[in-house]
């Protein structure tokens, strides 16, 4: 419009910082597409350490817990990074996939928690009626000792 108007020293500074403006807007573009696929791969690496069943996942080995979840907390820092760069770029339609994504994670990791501490609760019952059987296993075996020394006591008494 100023080159039109003829005031070239305007559009010349307006040039520039529409130039300056593009390159802004490519550099939060670019940020967020990086923290995007970071976290994406953060959530990846949860995926394939954990059993999922629709909308349910779990945590079968009690030691990958840890890891599955700070790469749950890695992922969703990442994707809400990602989120408030596109916001800031104004792709609001993408920062709103995100924030949906975001929420799915969320869900995931409330899951995972809430699966690991029933399948901990799972092992320890498992592990108390496995000392229960053995004690018992044991004081039978200690009967059943007690019985062979009074049979023996027994048969002794009858051979004299």
């Amino acid at each position: 419009i100023y080159g039109l108007l003829g005031k070239e020293a305007e559009e010349k500074k307006n040039l520039l910082e529409q130039h300056q403006m593009e390159q802004q807007y490519v550099q939060l573009l670019t940020r967020a597409s990086e923290n995007k696929n970071q976290g994406k791969s953060y959530y990846g690496k949860v995926i394939d350490r954990s059993f999922n069943i629709k909308e349910s996942s779990f945590v079968i080995n009690p030691f990958s817990f840890d890891s599955v979840s700070n790469n749950l907390i890695n992922s969703i820092d990442y994707y809400k990074q990602a989120e408030s760069l596109y916001r800031l770029s104004g792709e609001l339609n993408e920062a709103n996939l995100l924030q949906d994504k975001i929420s799915q994670i969320e869900n995931t990791r409330s899951s995972i928690i809430r699966s690991f501490f029933i399948l901990g609760s799972i092992y320890v019952l498992l592990f108390i009626g496995f000392l229960i059987r053995v004690s018992l296993a044991i004081q039978r075996f200690h009967l059943d000792e007690d019985e062979t020394d009074l049979g023996n006591i027994v048969m002794k008494s009858e051979n004299v």
